[in-house]
């Protein structure tokens, strides 16, 4: 059973990297935290201005996060692959 899970866990860490596995905790705690707000009552008299600040405030860190990492994959790939991400960069930038 030991030996399974640790099989698991490998292919787990293969396929994920340790950036995208903080990035995805991180994305996933603004529901946990307001999930848990509901539950014990500690939500304000408004829940819907609530909700649209603390997804805000972490949709925007989000953003910051990601556009802060895109020139540093810029620098480290190669000239095709750095004209690519750009390229794709590019296309959801315009589809906002």
């Amino acid at each position: 059973m030991a030996r399974l899970l640790r099989n698991k866990m490998k292919s787990f860490f293969k396929r994920y990297t340790p950036l995208q596995i903080a990035m995805h905790v991180y994305a996933w705690s603004a529901l946990i935290h307001i999930a848990f707000d509901l539950l014990t009552g500690n939500f304000s008299p408004n829940p819907i201005q609530e909700l649209e600040q603390r997804t805000g405030r972490h949709a925007i860190t989000l953003l910051v996060l990601s556009l802060a990492c895109t020139p540093s994959a810029g620098v480290s790939l190669s000239n095709d692959d750095a004209r690519l991400a750009c390229m794709r960069l590019c296309m959801q930038a315009s589809t906002c």
